[in-house]
């Protein structure tokens, strides 16, 4: 399904699909279904079926449409897993800057990689028609420094361990400068995240998971990471800098794309929404040298992994009755979240909210609850 990138005045339409769901639904309350698992790498089996027919859409009022300014496509429908990174940048000149996950094949997608335009006095570039980078990536995170200096980052799944693949344009130059980021950790990383401020490039990235071909890093299966430079990702003078507080007493793994992360002047936050773990902010106020952690939610099952087991004592608490999908049922975030730091240095978090179930101690995964859902905020 070819997806089109449109530009709406300061509003870009970023797609955020997670493939085919089953599920089941007793009554009008209660929608069981079962945990997808994230997506690293596709190929023909995940390609939907094409309908035989033509397919309508709705019309949309000429007003509307007349707003709007097409700026790239892409067959590559999954743009994340649960969070999305930052794709869309306001540049120091007045000018913009976009990015997304971009494939013209259907199926294997051999070609995918960073989709990227931007404006100049206003006006929108030529849709592009390859990658930024010279090997297949994904899941780009594009920034820039307060000089105009712009990143692409994003992962590269053509060896392993996996890697981070950087792209670096100056201010003002046409081209673009790539640096291949292997870390120093065996178990390599992928998804990750970026924000600038100063000349300071802060990224967050996940260990490999073990259904990636990872493992435990200190206990937990998959973990986020930080790093840190100072010359646009050339060089990191910070590396796999663990959180603290983000350790196997608290979580048992961290899920594919369930963090953010954002920079104002020498603040950094991080945000953390991993479904069966504490919703948690870590906050730096010295570029990303010291850290210290705020709970948003507390998690009543500390350090839990898929088919622990749990009883109704431990999630009491948290259970109303004729609420509740569940008397085991615990609310959590449900991977999506966000947050910004304003003028003030205060953090302003929202995050999707469900709720978990562990019904079955031998599947190796965990339920959750689609048919139930807010937004938490969080200060």
């Amino acid at each position: 399904m070819k997806r089109i990138f449109l530009f709406s005045l300061a509003t870009v339409f970023s797609l955020s699909l997670f493939g085919q769901h089953r599920y089941y639904t007793p009554d009008h309350l209660v929608y069981h279904e079962k945990k997808i698992s994230p997506v690293l790498d596709d190929g023909a089996s995940l390609e939907l079926a094409k309908p035989a027919g033509p397919v309508y859409q709705p019309a949309i009022a000429q007003s509307a449409r007349s707003l709007e300014v097409q700026i790239g496509e892409t067959y590559y429908d999954l743009q994340t897993n649960s969070s999305i990174q930052n794709r869309f940048n306001l540049l120091p000149d007045g000018d913009w800057a976009a990015s997304w996950i971009m494939s013209f094949e259907t199926a294997a997608h051999t070609d995918r990689g960073t989709g990227y335009n931007s404006t100049s006095g206003g006006v929108w570039g030529s849709e592009p028609s390859s990658r930024l980078e010279s090997l297949r990536c994904g899941w780009p995170s594009l920034t820039n420094d307060t000089n105009g200096n712009e990143v692409a980052l994003s992962h590269a799944t053509a060896t392993t361990p996996y890697s981070l693949n950087i792209m670096y344009k100056a201010d003002g130059s046409s081209s673009w400068t790539e640096t291949n980021y292997p870390g120093d950790q065996a178990l390599g990383m992928l998804w990750p995240r970026t924000a600038a401020s100063g000349d300071y490039l802060h990224v967050i990235a996940l260990s490999t998971p073990s259904g990636f071909g990872g493992g435990d890093l200190d206990g937990i299966d998959g973990t986020l990471l930080y790093y840190r430079s100072t010359d646009g990702g050339l060089t990191f003078d910070m590396e796999e800098v663990q959180f603290p507080g983000l350790d196997s007493t608290f979580y048992g793994s961290v899920g594919p794309d369930t963090y953010t992360i954002f920079a104002s002047g020498s603040t950094v936050a991080v945000g953390l929404f991993s479904g069966f773990g504490d919703i948690a902010i870590w906050k730096s106020d010295d570029n990303g040298t010291s850290w210290s952690k705020s709970i948003a939610f507390d998690f009543p099952l500390d350090g839990y992994s898929a088919d622990d087991g749990y009883t109704f004592e431990d999630v009491q608490d948290f259970y109303v009755d004729g609420v509740s999908p569940d008397s085991l049922a615990v609310p959590s975030t449900d991977g999506s979240g966000a947050l910004v730091i304003d003028l003030t240095g205060k953090i302003h978090m929202a995050a999707g909210y469900t709720y978990f179930i562990d019904p079955d101690l031998s599947d190796g995964g965990t339920n959750y609850y689609p048919g139930f859902g807010d937004l938490w905020y969080w200060n």
